[in-house]
């Protein structure tokens, strides 16, 4: 290849944008196999980040806090459980009439939910930071990867992972 004032020739040019297409094609093959987890670590982490903000929200405000996971919807929300409005009833787990949003966000494609463990399938926050009781919000993707947050008796949460189906699951 032979460098002139005028650049590169029409065919040295082809055969450039040849071999970046077969890489762009063999790459993208590899890029496929990582989604689906990559979606599963950025749902889990997201819904740890709403858990995070609604106990720091309850313990600012003085109020209660609920985190739901709406299976049916694929999304994930924490609201001011305080009964605000007309119509609505403090603490009963449902956001209602005037109560505050704080956080919501829609599940990516392919993300499922496996199980919920906390009493009626939500967690709630005390206006101390305490959680009504433990229990966990666990996830899947379309590969059977799971993922889960777990929240203790204290308000600690933590991210787990499971590499048999869901039936054990082990800290990150």
């Amino acid at each position: 290849m032979t460098w002139n004032s005028r650049g590169l020739t029409k065919l040295e040019l082809l055969i450039c944008i040849g071999m970046v297409s077969v890489l762009a094609v063999s790459g993208a093959a590899g890029w496929r196999h990582l989604v689906p987890a990559y979606r599963l670590d950025v749902c889990v982490r997201g819904l740890y980040t709403v858990m995070q903000v609604a106990r720091i929200r309850s313990i600012r405000d003085n109020t209660v806090v609920t985190v739901k996971l709406d299976a049916r919807k694929h999304r994930y929300e924490a609201f001011v459980d305080d009964g605000s409005g007309h119509g609505a009833t403090a603490k009963n787990g449902i956001r209602e009439s005037q109560e505050r949003l704080i956080l919501s966000r829609s599940m990516p494609p392919g993300i499922e939910v496996h199980r919920i463990t906390f009493p009626a399938k939500r967690l709630r926050f005390n206006s101390r930071g305490i959680p009504q009781g433990g229990g966990s919000f666990y996830l899947k993707n379309a590969r059977e990867q799971y993922l889960g947050i777990s929240v203790g008796f204290s308000g600690s949460i933590t991210i787990k992972t499971s590499t048999n189906g869901g039936r054990t699951w082990i800290k990150l």
